[in-house]
């Protein structure tokens, strides 16, 4: 038989993850009885069961974005060209283009002025222009590095002139005494 939560268990799991992870409140919000103590017991044991961290830490992994997700994400914006969201911007639905290009993430910011102005023989002209920032691509590229390894910081230390550290160690031979 397979052991499956109880009706308490999913009320906790549900206030634990919108409460931002206070497992006291959520012992209490699942309807555990006892002080503030008791229900931080409680809530202690209750994320320390495989049934519920498992089923916590799953909740928590379908919400937040995989490495993988994280990396694809840098990499578009470190392989980004403005030239292609200029060449995109001529659609009138910009948005859905920059998406179906695989390009949403990598537009920061996107201004669109519209400016009427009426000529001499009385005809309204409106003049549209489009004002694009999109990541930094070397900073991208910089994230991505380091999740690869390729960067090291080293750090040297040395003594006073550059020379070794002197380390000093005293040892002393203490006896007991006895009064």
């Amino acid at each position: 038989m397979t052991e499956q939560l109880t009706g308490k268990q999913r009320v906790f799991i549900a206030a634990y993850l919108s409460n931002g992870f206070n497992a006291t409140e959520a012992a209490r919000t699942a309807g555990y009885k006892g002080n503030t103590a008791t229900l931080g017991a409680v809530g202690y044991e209750n994320l320390r069961k495989p049934l519920i961290a498992s089923e916590v830490n799953g909740r928590i992994n379908e919400a937040c974005a995989s490495a993988n997700e994280v990396l694809d994400t840098l990499t578009k914006q470190m392989r980004g060209s403005l030239v292609e969201v200029i060449r995109i911007a001529g659609d009138p639905e910009l948005a859905d283009a920059l998406a179906g290009a695989g390009l949403d993430k990598l537009l920061k910011k996107h201004k669109v002025r519209r400016v009427t102005r009426t000529t001499r023989e009385g005809e309204e002209v409106v003049e549209i222009t489009h004002e694009f920032e999109i990541h930094d691509a070397q900073a991208a590229a910089v994230h991505v590095g380091k999740f690869h390894k390729l960067f090291t910081d080293k750090h040297e230390v040395g003594g006073v002139g550059g020379g070794p550290v002197r380390i000093e160690v005293e040892f002393v031979d203490e006896k007991p005494t006895e009064t």
